[in-house]
C-alpha cells in the first residue's frame, strides 16, 4: 500500500509541476498584442531601413529583423511603402513615450 501511495504522490507532483511549467512558459514568452506597439505615419522618402535606424534606441532587433517584423505585421513589402500610410513598428508604445518624454526634459 505504501508503494502505491508513493507512486500516486509522484504522479500528482509530476503533473502539478508540468502544469506550473506550462503556465509559466505560455505567459512569460507571450508577445505583446499588436495594439501595444507604436504606429508611425510614413513620410515622403521614408524607408523601412531608415525607420529601423531612426527607432534603433527603442528596439532590440537587427535592421533586417525590424524590416521583416514590419512587413509581416502590416502585410506589406518594403517596396509598397506609401506616404501617409500608418504602420506598426516593433517598438512598444510605452517605451516610445518614455523616450520622447526624456528627450523633451
Amino acid at each position: 500500500m505504501k508503494k502505491r501511495t508513493n507512486s500516486l504522490t509522484y504522479y500528482v507532483t509530476f503533473f502539478a509541476g508540468l502544469a506550473l511549467f506550462s503556465f509559466i512558459v505560455l505567459n512569460v514568452s507571450k508577445e505583446p498584442e499588436l495594439d501595444q506597439y507604436a504606429i508611425v505615419t510614413v513620410k515622403a522618402g521614408d524607408t523601412l531601413w531608415g525607420l529601423a535606424n531612426e527607432y534603433q534606441a527603442n528596439h532590440q532587433l537587427s535592421t533586417i529583423d525590424f524590416i521583416d517584423w514590419v512587413e509581416k505585421q502590416n502585410n506589406i513589402e518594403k517596396k509598397d511603402l506609401k506616404e501617409g500610410e500608418e504602420i506598426y513598428i516593433p517598438v512598444l508604445k510605452d517605451k516610445l513615450n518614455n523616450t520622447l518624454v526624456a528627450k523633451t526634459q
